[in-house]
């Protein structure tokens, strides 16, 4: 798809939202999850390269064979723009996990709260890190 995209998979059944954010060291920011929904794939999005190379429809290609999945975006700041991105789209994955950031933006978590969405922090050293942690995943 694009370089933007450092990795995407389908898990053969369902991972709970609780086991996956485990797996990746990850902590929910927004309030109203259902840990035990069920994740059926991620992506792991280049959030710098896909501001500046995707199109519309390549956001859309992001989610894959399903949008119950969760979409990781890596060099990120604040998470606004992630958010915004995903609002446009109007597509909803069924966990956003940002990674690399010390804070998130009081408008990320609001876009995730309005818009019903889980949104979660990584707090794993690398995207090497992630990958490691989800090849026990799914």
């Amino acid at each position: 798809l694009s370089s933007a995209i450092a990795d995407i998979k389908e898990f053969s059944e369902g991972v709970s939202i609780s086991d996956f954010c485990k797996a990746i060291s990850a902590s929910l920011v927004t309030k109203k999850v259902n840990m035990q929904d069920k994740l059926y794939g991620y992506t792991i999005i280049d959030s710098l390269k896909a501001i500046t190379e995707l199109s519309f429809s390549d956001l859309i290609k992001l989610y894959g064979i399903t949008t119950q999945r969760v979409l990781i975006f890596t060099k990120v700041t604040t998470g606004r723009t992630p958010m915004v991105a995903i609002k446009v789209t109007n597509l909803h994955p069924a966990l956003v996990v940002l990674h690399g950031l010390s804070h998130v933006a009081e408008i990320a978590k609001r876009i995730a709260e309005v818009e019903s969405i889980p949104l979660a922090v990584c707090m794993l050293e690398s995207v090497e890190d992630i990958n490691k942690a989800l090849g026990k995943v799914g």
